[in-house]
C-alpha cells in the first residue's frame, strides 16, 4: 500500500510539472497533490457582505465551463497573418464550422469533461458550437463537492442577498488542464451599462453641463452636431447594405425609437431583435432599457442607410452573457454567411473576474478570426473603472480583440466645426492586469503616457461623451441628456458599417478587427489627417500626450479623412489565378490539404476523386487556404484533390492533381512512465496512448540506450521485470504500437533495484499496570517505525508509529494477552521502503 501511495506521489508530481505552463497565465494555481485551483471566481462583494448561510444543497446551479481553446499558438499565428497585409491569408477569414473544425475544444478532451462531470452528479445539458463552453447543470452538493467549495448566502451592505462560493475552485487532477473557468458558481456578478443621465444630480454623478453647442432637445448634442464636428457630412456611404448588431443586457420599448428618428428626421432602419435564454424583450425595470435605447437610436443616426439593426437582448446574468456573445459568433443568415460582422457593446465589469475574462479571450478570438469587428465601451469611471483609489481597467475592453473605446471632451468653432478635444476625466482608460500588450500597439506607448510597453492598453479610440458634451435621447417617452462611453461606442461602430459598405462597393472585403490597420494610421504619415490627436487633459491619473495615451487611446475620428484610407482605391477584379502549391498530408481516415494563395481569390473549391484525372466532386468551399477533408474516407484508399479558386468574376480552372492515401497514424509516445523498484525486481506502469494497440517494454544498463526489448505486444499498461540485479542502475522506456506502425520512445526513467531492509531486532515486551512497554534496537536511518499488536494470535492491526526505538501501548487491557511486532520505515536509493516485520513477543497487562 506504501509503495502504491510513492506512485501515485510521483504521478502527481509529474503531472503538475507538466502543467506547469497553464499557471503562469496568472489565472491558475497548481497544486502540490496535482489539482489545479481558478483564481479570480470568488466575486469582491463576499468580502465587502455578511455572511448568512448555506445555499441549499439540493438547489440546481446553472453553470458554463469553459474549455481551453486546441492549437491556440496556431490560432495565434493565424490572427496575425490574417491582419498582415503581406501574408498570404490576410483577410481570409474562417467560417465558424472552420473556427470549430481547427480551434475548438478538443474532442477527447471535452469527452472526458463531459464523462467526468456526469459521473460526479452533474448534467451537460448542452455545448456551444465551438466546443469551448459547456452547459452543465446540478445540485450545490455536487458542484461543491467537484470543485472543493462552499456556496453561501450574503448579504450587501445595502440588503441584498446574493450566493457566491467561500473559495476558489478546484480542478480535480482527473480534468487538469481541460476546464479554463467554472461561470455560474455565483450570481453577484451584473454587468454595468457604460451611460449615465445628466439630469441625475446625486455624489456619484458629475454636475449638470449642458453643451453650448447642442442643438439637440434640452440643448444637449443632436446627431448633425457630430456630424458637423467629426467630418462626417462628406463620408459617401450611409450603411447601406450592412447590419450592426447590439449586445444588449436588457429591452427597450419600439416607440422610443420611432420617436428619436421622427424628431431628427433619421430613416426607420429595420430592427431585428434576437432574444436569448428566453428574455422576452421588454424593459427589465433596472435602467437597462436606457442603454439600449441610445445604443439603437445612436447606430440609426450614424448609418441610417443599415440593412438591419440586430438586437441582441437578454437578462443581466453570467450565463446569458455567455450565451449571447456565443450567438453573435456562430449566427448565420439564410444564404449561410455570418449574420453581423460588426459589433457594438456597451456593457462591462472591472477587470479581474476571471470567468469573464478567460472565456472573453476565447470568444473574441473566434470572431476576429471570423472577420467581426467587436467595439465596446472601455468605461466610465476614469482610471479607477474598479472604483476607490486602484487602478483598473474595463473588461472587455481590455480584451485584445476588440476595440475600446473612450471618451473625450469636444470643443467647436461658432460655425460648429471641429475646434479642439481635451480627454476626460471619466474616461475609461489604462493598463490591463491580465493582458499582455498587442503586437498593433507595439512601438506606440511613449515613456510620457504613463503607459505599458508589456501589457495591453485602453482605450484604442474615442469620442466626445464627457458630461460636458451629453447627447439628446428619447428613452421611455421622454427626452433626456446622457453621457458615458456608451454612446462613442456604437458611433464608432456604425462608422465601421460605412466603411465596409465603401469596402465592398470598391470590390474589397470587409475589414474585420480593424485595430491592425487603425495603429498602422497612427505610425504613419496620415495620423494627424485622419484622427484628433488629443494631447490636453488626464483621466484621473493617465495623461493624453502627442501620439496613443491611455487617457484618450489614439483619438477621435476626422470621418471623411479615416473613411477614404480606410476604404482604399477600388480594385479591378479578374478571373483569380489557378492555386499552385497544393499538397496532402495523410492521416487517420483524412487529408489535409493546403495551398498558396491565388491573386484574386474570394473562396476556393476542393474537389476529390478515386480515379486519376477525376471526374471530381467538390467536397468543400473555403476561404482559407486549407482544408481538412474527413468525409468519409477509408484508409488505404486512394483519393486524388484539385483545388479552383473563386471570385465574383467566375472560377479558375482546376490546380494540380495531387494524390493522397489516408492511413491509420502511428500512436503518441506513452506518456507518465514510473518505474518502482524492489528486491531484484522493478514494477512499471504508464498513461495510455491514444490508438495503441499494443505497448514495447525496454530497457538499458546505459544512460540513452540502447535499449533491450523486455516485452513486446504486450496489451497491459504494467509489468513487473524480475530479471535486475540489486544496485543495479536501470533505464527503462515504453513504446505504443499499431496498425501504422511504432510510436517513439516514452521518457525514460532511471531506476536501481533493491534487497528489502531487515527486520529490526531485539524486541521485547515488558507488561505493566494496563500497558506494555516495548523497546528493540535502533536501525540506522529509519525515518519512524510502525508497531502492531494482535490478541491471541489474531490479525494485527497498526497501533503507532513512533520515530524513537521504544513504544508503551496505553491502550491495553488488564490480563489480556497481546502479540507485538515491529517494523521499519526507510529511504533506499532515495525511495521509501517498510522492512520485514521482527519475531513476535508477547505480554499480559497486570
Amino acid at each position: 500500500m506504501l509503495q502504491k501511495m510513492l506512485r501515485i506521489l510521483m504521478a502527481v508530481c509529474l503531472l503538475t510539472f507538466a502543467k506547469q505552463s497553464m499557471a503562469d497565465a496568472g489565472l491558475y494555481r497548481n497544486n502540490i497533490d496535482g489539482s489545479q485551483t481558478l483564481l479570480g471566481h470568488v466575486p469582491k462583494d463576499v468580502g465587502l457582505s455578511v455572511k448568512k448561510d448555506h445555499v441549499n444543497s439540493s438547489q440546481i446551479l446553472d453553470l458554463r465551463v469553459t474549455l481551453p481553446i486546441n492549437n491556440e499558438s496556431q490560432l495565434d499565428a493565424l490572427l496575425k497573418s490574417l491582419y498582415d497585409p503581406s501574408s498570404p491569408n490576410y483577410r481570409h477569414f474562417l467560417t465558424p464550422e472552420q473556427f470549430t473544425l481547427q480551434f475548438g475544444a478538443s474532442g477527447i478532451y471535452s469527452q472526458q469533461v463531459k464523462d467526468f462531470l456526469k459521473s460526479k452528479g452533474l448534467t451537460v445539458t448542452g455545448q456551444s458550437p465551438s466546443g469551448l463552453v459547456l452547459n452543465v447543470s446540478g445540485p450545490v452538493s455536487s458542484v461543491e463537492r467537484i470543485f472543493g467549495v462552499n456556496i453561501n448566502h450574503y448579504q450587501k451592505n445595502d440588503g441584498k442577498m446574493f450566493f457566491a462560493p467561500d473559495a476558489e475552485p478546484t480542478v480535480p487532477v482527473e480534468v487538469v488542464g481541460k476546464i479554463s473557468a467554472v461561470g455560474g458558481l455565483d450570481n453577484a456578478i451584473k454587468f454595468e451599462s457604460h451611460s449615465h443621465q445628466s439630469a441625475m444630480n446625486n455624489i456619484n454623478q458629475p454636475k449638470i453641463v449642458v453643451p453650448k453647442f447642442g442643438t439637440g432637445p434640452g440643448g444637449f448634442l443632436a446627431p448633425k452636431d457630430l456630424y458637423n464636428a467629426y467630418n462626417l457630412n462628406t463620408v459617401p456611404s450611409n450603411g447601406a447594405g450592412q447590419s450592426v448588431a447590439l449586445f444588449e443586457l436588457d429591452g427597450y420599448l419600439k416607440s422610443d425609437i420611432t420617436g428619436y428618428e421622427t424628431y431628427f428626421q433619421i430613416p426607420n432602419v429595420p430592427l431585428q431583435n434576437v432574444l436569448i435564454d428566453g428574455f422576452n424583450g421588454n424593459p427589465s425595470g433596472n435602467g437597462g432599457n436606457a442603454e439600449v435605447t441610445l445604443d439603437i437610436e445612436l447606430v440609426a443616426a450614424f448609418a441610417p442607410g443599415l440593412s438591419n439593426i440586430y438586437v441582441y437582448e437578454a437578462g443581466n446574468t453570467w450565463q446569458a452573457w455567455v450565451d449571447e456573445w456565443t450567438r453573435l459568433a456562430n449566427d448565420k443568415d439564410k444564404s449561410g454567411n455570418l449574420l453581423v460582422s460588426i459589433v457594438s457593446c456597451s456593457w462591462g465589469l472591472a477587470e479581474r473576474y476571471s470567468p469573464e475574462m478567460t472565456f472573453d479571450n476565447a470568444i473574441f478570438k473566434q470572431m476576429a478570426a471570423q472577420g467581426q469587428a467587436v467595439f465596446v465601451a472601455s468605461g466610465d469611471n476614469g482610471a479607477y473603472d474598479a472604483g476607490g483609489t486602484t487602478l483598473a481597467v474595463d473588461e472587455p475592453a481590455a480584451q485584445p480583440y476588440v476595440t475600446a473605446v473612450g471618451i473625450s471632451k469636444l470643443s467647436v468653432n461658432t460655425d460648429g466645426s471641429y475646434s479642439s478635444e481635451a480627454a476626460s476625466l471619466y474616461g475609461g482608460g489604462g493598463i490591463s492586469a491580465d493582458q499582455a500588450i498587442p503586437s498593433y500597439q507595439q512601438g506606440v506607448i511613449s515613456k510620457a503616457s504613463l503607459g505599458s510597453t508589456t501589457m495591453r492598453n485602453v482605450p484604442d479610440v474615442a469620442l466626445t461623451a464627457d458630461p460636458a458634451t451629453a447627447h439628446s435621447f428619447y428613452i421611455s417617452g421622454a427626452w433626456s441628456g446622457y453621457w458615458g462611453s456608451s454612446l462613442a461606442a456604437p458611433i464608432w461602430a456604425s462608422f465601421m458599417a460605412r466603411v465596409n459598405q465603401g469596402r465592398v462597393n470598391s470590390n474589397q472585403g470587409s475589414m474585420g478587427f480593424v485595430n491592425p490597420q487603425l495603429y498602422q494610421i497612427a505610425k504613419g504619415s496620415n495620423y494627424t489627417t485622419d484622427f484628433h490627436d488629443i494631447s490636453a487633459g488626464n483621466n484621473s491619473f493617465y495623461p493624453a500626450e502627442p501620439g496613443y495615451d491611455d487617457a484618450i487611446g489614439l483619438g477621435s475620428f476626422n470621418g471623411a479623412n479615416l473613411y477614404k484610407d480606410l476604404v482604399g482605391a477600388a480594385k479591378i477584379v479578374l478571373l483569380p489565378a489557378v492555386p499552385s502549391g497544393v499538397t496532402a498530408v495523410s492521416g487517420n481516415g483524412q487529408v489535409q490539404l493546403s495551398w498558396n494563395s491565388s491573386s484574386g481569390a474570394v473562396s476556393y473549391n476542393v474537389k476529390r476523386s478515386t480515379v486519376s484525372g477525376g471526374p471530381y466532386t467538390s467536397v468543400a468551399s473555403t476561404t482559407f487556404t486549407s482544408f481538412i477533408d474527413n468525409k468519409s474516407l477509408l484508409n488505404g484508399t486512394a483519393y486524388y484533390y484539385v483545388v479552383s479558386a473563386v471570385n465574383s468574376v467566375g472560377e479558375s480552372s482546376n490546380s494540380a492533381q495531387v494524390k493522397a492515401m489516408p492511413l491509420l497514424p502511428v500512436p503518441s509516445a506513452p506518456t507518465g512512465l514510473l518505474a518502482m523498484p524492489g528486491n531484484n525486481q522493478v514494477a512499471l506502469s504508464w498513461n495510455a496512448s491514444a490508438g495503441a494497440v499494443s505497448y514495447n517494454v525496454k530497457r538499458a544498463t546505459v544512460n540513452g540506450g540502447p535499449y533491450t526489448i523486455l516485452i513486446s505486444a504486450t496489451t497491459n499498461r504494467m509489468y513487473t521485470d524480475t530479471t535486475p540485479k540489486n544496485g543495479t542502475v536501470y533505464f527503462y522506456v515504453v513504446s505504443a504500437v499499431n496498425a501504422g506502425g511504432e510510436s517513439p520512445n516514452s521518457g525514460q526513467f532511471m531506476v536501481t533495484p533493491f534487497a528489502p531492509p531487515t527486520a529490526p531486532a531485539g524486541l521485547t515486551a515488558t507488561a505493566g499496570k494496563a500497558s506494555v512497554t516495548l523497546s528493540w534496537n535502533a536501525v540506522s536511518g529509519a525515518y519512524w517505525y510502525y508497531v502492531v499488536r494482535s490478541v491471541n494470535g489474531g490479525p494485527y492491526f497498526t497501533i503507532g508509529s513512533p520515530t524513537a526505538n521504544s513504544f508503551t501501548d496505553k491502550s491495553a487491557l488488564k490480563g489480556v494477552k497481546y502479540y507485538y511486532a515491529v517494523a521499519t520505515y526507510l529511504y533506499v536509493n532515495g525511495v521509501g521502503a517498510i522492512s520485514a516485520y521482527s519475531s513476535p513477543v508477547s505480554a499480559t497487562p497486570q
